[in-house]
């Protein structure tokens, strides 16, 4: 055995002393290296059927190499490694670090070296070990192949199953692990060593454990996920050995070192790292220096699109069922496992596998049989938000803008639509309608539109008559020009009026149906007097210039016009404020209030120039 167990240390006792050189060996096996792997000097994994597996392993620090450059695929895994290396799988590594002392219920201390010490206190916090475990591990001896499935099946959250193992060769293995074997066996962690047969009494080797761990890490979701990226490649440089990868669910991209000699896969080959290539979807595994220490060239992704009958959660494994009908048109019904790094979205949100209910409409995208990305609508549910777009196909197609996106729907047959509270057809649907909607599995029942309409108020500061009027108005936010409806309807304090007995300076509510105004709500307040003529003289230092109220070039009649406190200038298209918009020469209309020496304006219009 490589190790002997370790003796309390009493007077009157004789201490156990290890080989110094077996110790060493030991220390440099299970305590991770101070630089990175050197894949090109493990030597005696070419070839071997657990090869991938065991550089997997070796990538992710759950299992280390030799000194002297080797892996020992085929030596068998004590105990105390057992433990070790299913705690570095579950991510624990650190936790264990941190623990000194043995929890009391564990029985043989003695038989832990000081190396295992934390990783056997994180077995007994963390349910690997119970009942016989506390009071029969025997960390120096081999592990049989049926301790290291219990082992593994607790450390993955399985339940046992009350069906017995489909293995033969069970004869010697306690009964109460059986229902564990049976379970690890289901979930496809365990298989066996040849048909109906598993070896349950035969050591675990180093490459078995290899290939056990992996297939645990690829149903768990700990920390080592951190060590992983799967995305697409958008760039690779073998001069400057880098590989730049958009991550799976983020909009990024992250560059990474890309060494030669790591090994490369596609599917179960051994390739070169020349065989990546831009917009080949990869599977990185990194070190803590973003070096990539293990590639993975992946199949494309596939797409099924159905409803979502079952789903199952367990603490380290989540599957899911889909009803769909696949390409020759026949109904299938299917289980998932999902990514650790799966992307959900319901209903245009983010969301959890938790968020999931049965018959959601569910669009899975599939990458190396897992899936990476979720896509779910419930299966009824309502919507608000902006009538885009009708399409009068096959089917009618709807298109609304809500607050998180455009979506389009099929309209259903006997679907009921009511516009302003009327019952109307879908011809009488307007784009810009606000709508509500409600959908079921995938068709839209029912919509309640309305009208959308605006209020704009302020002064009115002029008003355009042409083929389509519009008028401007000032609404303490700037000035808004607003096209006017033919039929406008119009009122002037309680009274009905035209629109040509509008006035500038009147305050206005102007009421929008789809953008054009079809209501105006006007109040005259005070009285305003109103001047017209020439601008002869513009003074920009006191706000103010002086009009020629007489015909040009009369000479008399004039008047100073102060716009200190103007609401607004209007200079044909232009609106603003400022005295300097006025020029001599322009002919202009004055509103406002007329003091002894001067006008006060409240609205200059210039309508003609010079």
């Amino acid at each position: 055995m490589l190790y002997g167990p370790r003796r309390a240390e009493s007077s009157g006792k004789k201490k156990c002393v290890f080989p110094v050189i077996l110790v060493l060996v030991a220390s440099l096996c299970l305590f991770p290296a101070t630089s990175p792997v050197c894949f090109a000097a493990i030597g005696d994994i070419t070839g071997h059927w657990a090869q991938k597996s065991i550089e997997v392993a070796l990538a992710k620090g759950i299992i280390r190499g030799y000194a002297d450059g080797t892996f020992k695929p085929d030596n068998p895994v004590t105990q105390n490694e057992a433990v070790i290396m299913i705690v570095r799988g579950m991510g624990l590594e650190q936790q264990a670090g941190r623990e000194t002392v043995i929890p009391p219920e564990f029985q043989n201390p003695e038989f832990v070296p000081d190396w295992a010490v934390g990783y056997v206190a994180v077995a007994v916090k963390e349910g690997i070990f119970t009942d016989d475990d506390l009071s029969s591990f025997a960390g120096y001896k081999d592990t049989p192949r049926w301790k290291a499935a219990v082992w593994l099946a607790r450390a993955m959250g399985l339940r046992p199953s009350s069906s017995p193992p489909e293995f033969t060769d069970m004869a010697g293995v306690p009964s109460w692990a059986l229902g564990y074997i049976t379970a690890a066996s289901e979930r496809g962690l365990v298989t066996g060593t040849a048909p109906g047969r598993f070896s349950p009494h035969s050591s675990v080797t180093r490459a078995q454990m290899a290939a056990l761990l992996c297939r645990f890490d690829e149903n768990v979701r700990n920390s080592l996920d951190d060590l992983e990226v799967t995305g697409e490649v958008t760039s690779i440089s073998f001069t400057d050995d880098t590989i730049t990868v958009k991550p799976q669910g983020q909009t990024s991209a992250r560059t990474f070192t890309l060494r030669s000699g790591i090994p490369v896969y596609e599917g179960d080959t051994r390739v070169q790292r020349s065989a990546i290539s831009q917009g080949d979807q990869v599977r990185l595994i990194l070190d803590a220096q973003n070096r990539v220490q293990f590639a993975e060239i992946l199949p494309s992704s596939s797409t099924i699109s159905g409803v979502l009958s079952s789903k199952l959660s367990m603490p380290q494994v989540r599957l899911i069922t889909v009803e769909y009908v696949d390409e020759d048109g026949e109904e299938q019904v299917d289980d998932f496992t999902l990514a650790s790094d799966v992307v959900i979205e319901k209903d245009e949100k983010s969301a959890t596998f938790n968020d999931l209910y049965i018959n959601d409409l569910v669009t899975v995208v599939l990458r190396s049989g897992k899936v990476i990305s979720i896509k779910a609508e419930s299966h009824s549910r309502e919507l608000e938000g902006t009538l885009k777009a009708l399409a009068f196909g096959e089917k009618p197609m709807l298109t609304i803008e809500t607050e998180t996106g455009t979506r389009t729907y099929p309209i259903a047959e006997d679907v009921t639509i009511k516009r302003d509270k009327t019952k109307v057809g879908l011809t009488a649907l307007r784009v810009s309608d606000k709508i509500e909607i409600a959908v079921e599995g995938g068709e839209i029942t029912e919509i309640q539109a309305e009208g959308t309409s605006d209020t704009v108020e302020g002064t009115l500061v002029s008003i355009t008559i042409a083929q389509r009027p519009v008028i401007s108005v000032e609404t303490g936010d700037g000035t808004v020009n607003l096209p006017v409806a033919s039929d406008v309807r119009v009122k002037v304090g309680s009274g009905s009026a035209a629109l040509s007995d509008l006035k500038a300076g009147y305050h206005v509510k102007a009421t929008l149906a789809y953008g054009v105004v079809t209501k105006i709500e006007a109040t005259a307040g005070d009285i305003l007097d109103e001047a017209r003529g020439t601008v002869v003289y513009v003074d920009t230092k006191n706000d103010s210039f002086v009009l020629d109220e007489t015909e040009p070039g009369a000479g008399e009649g004039f008047l100073v016009v102060s716009v200190e406190d103007v609401v607004a200038i209007v200079r044909f298209d232009e609106v603003g404020n400022a005295i300097e918009m006025i020029e001599k020469g322009d002919r202009v209309i004055v509103v406002g209030h007329r003091e002894a020496d001067r006008f006060v304006a409240t609205c200059v219009v210039i309508v003609g120039s010079e």
